[in-house]
């Protein structure tokens, strides 16, 4: 959220600032962070206040609750209800899940997704790789719920997707309340609110059950919501637009009436939600490095997806796929075979934009490749399926 008056800064010129260090000298920065002992140094620097709940006895990393969370933005809200920009994270759709038997029930009516099909899941039930189908959770010491059944058939997958849906229910709720504290210090009307997610989970569509470790759209798709403050102009309803996320940070400075860093990657959303006219891009590029070294071309109609190094999934996943997303927007088939054309003008353009963007030394993904994702260090070796 984030109290927009204008102004002007002088942070980050000539480097290559965070968000919160662009904003530092302009207003009143504040994060609260469920993920404690972020490993990143730059995550919480330049706040004037980052706040970490800490976790209870006998819990472990990544474990405070939303309520907790809400209940100390909440507090910083009514201390510091002006020139704020406020950074609010929640872990608890993440799992390990931990919602009550009531509140998972509640989702049981809703159909499951058309994939995996039982078929596929008696296949990824042979995989002897983390996060398959029967193993689709570790036994996370410190925690209070575990999620290690395996999936045996698409009712176990319809629990499992019920759990996690139970997740985003309880953050909604308190979501919500932090927008009632707005609305009580009469300030919502006039606070720019942003809305979104770091990442989705899969859940079997490509044999990996509840992670995120691709670029397919189970992993990189998100919701984005943006509601501006009441005194600019805007055209309410969806967009088609192809975004990503390093289009946030120029969107809320760009809101600010603050001139945007050119070191920066992204480009700002506000034409978009203001409904103009726009001659936007063609495509985007995503990338995944945790535990996979992959990278996507998506455009209208195709993505086009490089796997460099798969993890734990070598043998089952192609270095070269494309998928037609208008007729296959599960990304089911790849139809790289038939369209060698598209495949060429799309890793084209994937290279041409890997060459923009990388570091002064090298594309850090490259390095990934080579040295091997960080994140299949904790599902044991790599021996590929």
């Amino acid at each position: 959220m984030v109290r927009l008056d204008g102004g002007c800064t002088t942070v980050g010129r000539g480097q290559t600032p965070t968000l919160p260090e662009f904003l530092f000298e302009d207003r009143t920065t504040t994060a609260v962070s469920s993920f404690p002992r972020h490993p990143a140094t730059w995550f919480s620097h330049l706040w004037h206040e980052f706040h970490q709940p800490q976790e209870e006895p006998g819990e472990g990393f990544q474990s405070p609750y939303g309520e907790e969370v809400t209940a100390i933005a909440t507090d910083i809200l009514d201390r510091r209800a002006d020139d704020l920009f406020q950074y609010v994270q929640y872990w608890d759709p993440h799992g390990p899940y931990r919602r009550s038997d009531e509140e998972v029930e509640r989702f049981s009516e809703y159909p499951t997704p058309p994939y995996p099909t039982a078929e596929q899941i008696e296949e990824h039930r042979t995989w002897d790789a983390w996060r398959s189908a029967s193993e689709p959770g570790v036994a996370d010491e410190g925690l209070r719920h575990v999620d290690a059944d395996a999936i045996e058939d698409r009712a176990a997958l319809d629990e499992l997707i019920s759990h996690y849906d139970a997740e985003i229910r309880y953050v909604d709720r308190w979501v919500n309340e932090l927008l009632d504290g707005l609305r009580e210090h009469g300030t919502s009307d006039e606070t720019l609110v942003v809305l979104t997610a770091d990442h989705g989970e899969e859940f079997g569509e490509h044999g990996v059950y509840r992670e995120h470790w691709s670029v397919h759209d189970g992993t990189q798709r998100v919701p984005l919501v943006v509601k501006p403050p009441a005194s600019i102009e805007y055209e309410s309803g969806s967009r088609d637009q192809l975004v990503t996320n390093v289009g946030l940070a120029p969107t809320i400075a760009d809101y600010a009436g603050l001139e945007l860093p050119d070191a920066w990657q992204g480009r700002s959303l506000c034409p978009l939600i203001a409904g103009e006219e726009s001659d936007w891009r063609d495509h985007i590029v995503v990338d995944h490095g945790l535990y996979t070294a992959q990278r996507a071309v998506r455009t209208d109609r195709w993505k086009f997806v490089r796997t460099y190094n798969p993890g734990h999934w070598g043998g089952v996943t192609s270095d070269h796929q494309l998928f037609d997303m208008e007729d296959d927007p599960w990304e089911q088939t790849d139809v790289s075979g038939d369209h060698p054309d598209v495949v060429e003008e799309l890793e084209t353009k994937l290279l041409r934009w890997a060459e923009d963007h990388r570091s002064e030394n090298e594309d850090s993904l490259r390095r990934t490749t080579r040295e091997g994702p960080f994140g299949i260090e904790w599902g044991g070796p790599y021996e590929g399926v």
